[in-house]
């Protein structure tokens, strides 16, 4: 790593200027040097390079310890861990850790052990488990606060021995005072694992995290100026000519704005040192009492990276305290706290060749592997300087099982597919090669329990995408149900259109008339999007003879993206959505809401598109890729069941599409040839098929696409 003294004559030579040497600015410094060739200085005011991942070999003992408290490294994102590994060697370590509650160590997530010890000693199976969780949950929907999500989550119990008042010590706020996202971000689990991450790859630095930064660092275009405050030169930047990408508090940039300081927690960390091999059983520890004023003890000997030189006889332990003052360490999860961040974006927004990323600069406390993939991103989207290789990320969503003969055809673009498991209560079928590509959207920051509760899946998929910046910097943003085909083919056609960025393409089973109340009210959807947007149109856009579709998965360029998702995502949590279902149910007398809470925000993804001026739309697939499949292939019952669904459709689908008899009798004609051919001939059950299609084409009733139809519906 080659250290300089800057001056201002100097800083007119790189290409790229970097603030800040911690995990964004060096992914992006390395990615700058080694990919392009660009000459790059990195800032930081610091006198050591790795931000608050910073660890040394601690004197007296010879552990290596660090010093700004445990960083821990976890993900399931096969970008991430090919780029950490590329950079340097990793031991295979996972995590642990217990609360001394009530004079016992107890694993944290609670788990089955947790209870037992702490509340009920007779739970014994996960469903003794999933029982007492029941038993004890405070139900509640949507929850306003951390003290009415806790509750949700674990009862009035556990939240008073484990997360109110340590809650209370970590942000100096009761739970009651911080936004639910807080708490719903605690995974409680109804077994034994006592893993405190479950992500496919845990691992430390073998020779610790500052040889891992300085070797990132480490290149002939790269210079790094320690102890240097960036603001003593921003004046010399010519911003024309030099990007910049500032990692520091995003208030402290605009600190003449007059808007005033972000909140932060600090940390102050005492160190001790304790004669005797170890001084706990566990690397860490935490308190949750209030007896003491720290909130846990890390021993860093337990950690595996350690270096064979220390001291076996003596050991070093660190309390830590949580503090309102210091260097800035977890934003402050409030309302006003978040109102006033948004001011802070805007203004970055208009700054010219400056990019603002990392946890300070977004104001957003994210885990290591989320920095690193942001970096690799924002590299792609702001300087990689290759505009005929857009990016794309594409979402997947499921709520039990991968149909992994869904994705076969995906080879080249793997990468760009991650899979979304939703509702936890459900056991996960994943197949093996698909397991390195699925987060868990329970684990993410910002999670809402209470879109299970109402029946969520794709919706809560888009959701949480949106509000955790998954979607990170890619060109192209995908949502995909489960059960939809995907293959390299797609995507292809996606990166290769140079219509791309003006084109809305999805994958869909049905052309739906918005106006068709059974399942939709366009009024209430259309009043919403006039408001939300400050547009004015009119009732005729939803009953006019354009076809619109029922969006189970497209993909759009990133600006469609960013501007209908903040809509869709408050008709999520809009309650007059959830008092039109309800009102909906019960005039159906039906209970089970998930499919019509689904069809209706499907549609509503089909309004805020075709709405969007100037894109046109353009159809990637076909029937319904599990009937599809089912009717290629397996038993007749399968078959039959499977194509009894499809007839079905067709029927419930063209229930209101006319009043004329000969259309119903046709379409009850279908469904009657197609009961009395399954199981006989593979050929009579494809002649049902295509009598759908023929049907379809002579516009008798509406029908599913073929594989090979890319008709384009242009906007008039």
């Amino acid at each position: 790593m080659h250290k300089v003294k800057t001056d201002a004559s100097s800083v007119a030579q790189y290409d790229i200027i970097i603030v800040g040497a911690g995990l964004s600015g060096s992914v992006i410094a390395a990615r700058c040097a080694e990919e392009l060739g660009k000459r790059v200085l990195v800032f930081e005011r610091r006198d050591h390079v790795g931000g608050i991942c910073y660890d040394y070999i601690d004197e007296k003992t010879g552990v290596r310890a660090s010093k700004y408290g445990p960083h821990l490294f976890h993900t399931d994102v096969g970008r991430v861990w090919d780029f950490v590994q590329k950079h340097g060697e990793w031991i295979t370590y996972e995590h642990r850790v217990y609360a001394r509650v009530d004079d016992k160590l107890v694993p944290i997530p609670v788990n089955i052990t947790t209870v037992q010890e702490l509340c009920d000693p007779s739970i014994k199976t996960n469903d003794d488990m999933v029982d007492w969780l029941k038993s004890n949950q405070v139900p509640c929907k949507c929850p306003s606060n951390g003290e009415e999500a806790a509750l949700a989550q674990v009862g009035q119990q556990l939240y008073e021995k484990v997360f109110k008042n340590y809650t209370k010590k970590q942000w100096n706020k009761y739970p009651k005072e911080l936004d639910a996202s807080v708490l719903q971000r605690l995974p409680v689990r109804p077994d034994i694992e006592d893993r405190y991450f479950t992500d496919r790859h845990q691992a430390l630095p073998k020779n610790g995290y500052t040889a891992f930064f300085e070797k990132l660092l480490t290149h002939s275009n790269i210079d790094v100026s320690l102890a240097t405050d960036f603001f003593t030169f921003k004046n010399n930047i010519d911003f024309s000519k030099q990007k910049v990408f500032y990692t520091g508090p995003i208030d402290h940039y605009f600190r003449d704005s007059g808007y005033g300081p972000l909140e932060y927690r600090s940390i102050r960390f005492e160190e001790e040192y304790v004669d005797a091999e170890f001084f706990q059983e566990h690397p860490q520890v935490n308190y949750p009492g209030y007896d003491v004023d720290f909130t846990r003890i890390v021993e860093y000997k337990h950690f595996p990276n350690q270096p064979d030189i220390q001291k076996r006889k003596r050991t070093l332990i660190v309390r830590e305290y949580s503090l309102d003052d210091g260097d800035p360490y977890y934003p402050v999860p409030t309302r006003t706290m978040a109102s006033l961040y948004e001011k802070y974006r805007q203004l970055a927004g208009r700054e010219n060749n400056v990019i603002f990323l990392g946890r300070l600069a977004s104001y957003k406390y994210c885990n290591m592997d989320q920095a690193i993939l942001s970096a690799l991103n924002c590299f792609d989207e702001t300087v990689s300087g290759d505009s005929a290789k857009p990016t794309l990320s594409l979402f997947v969503t499921f709520h039990k099982e991968l149909y992994s003969e869904y994705y076969n055809g995906l080879d080249r673009h793997m990468d760009k597919v991650t899979f979304v498991a939703v509702n936890p209560a459900r056991n996960k079928d994943i197949p093996e090669r698909l397991k390195n590509r699925v987060i868990r959207e329970w684990e993410q920051d910002n999670y809402d329990t209470s879109l299970q509760d109402h029946g969520y899946n794709e919706s809560s998929t888009f959701y949480h995408v949106y509000r955790n910046a998954l979607h990170s910097y890619a060109d192209y943003i995908g949502f995909f149900q489960y059960d939809m085909t995907i293959d390299d083919t797609i995507i292809d056609k996606v990166l290769s259109d140079p219509d791309a960025p003006n084109t809305i393409y999805y994958q869909s089973s049905w052309l739906q008339d918005l106006s068709n109340h059974d399942f939709f009210n366009g009024v209430y959807f259309l009043n919403s999007y006039n408001e939300f947007f400050g547009t004015n149109h009119d009732i005729t856009v939803i009953f006019g003879d354009r076809p619109y579709v029922m969006c189970a998965s497209f993909i759009v360029h990133r600006r469609v993206y960013m501007r209908i998702a903040p809509w869709i995502c408050s008709l999520i949590q809009d309650p007059n959505l959830l008092t039109y279902c309800e009102i909906h149910f019960a005039m159906r007398k039906q209970t089970w809401r998930s499919p019509w809470i689904g069809n209706l925000l499907e549609r509503a993804y089909a309004l805020a598109l075709f709405l969007e001026p100037g894109l046109t739309a353009v159809p990637l697939g076909s029937v319904h890729s599990q009937d599809r499949a089912a009717l290629k292939r397996g038993s007749a019952t399968s078959r039959f069941i499977s194509s009894y669904r499809l007839a079905l459709r067709v029927v419930r689908m063209n229930k209101q599409f006319s009043k004329n008899p000969i259309t119903r009798a046709a379409t009850l004609a279908l469904l009657i040839c197609n009961v009395l051919t399954v199981g006989t001939s593979r050929g009579l059950e494809w002649l049902f098929v295509w009598c759908v299609d023929i049907m379809g084409r002579l516009r008798i009733i509406r029908r599913e696409f073929s594989d090979d139809e890319f008709r384009i519906y242009s906007r008039k």
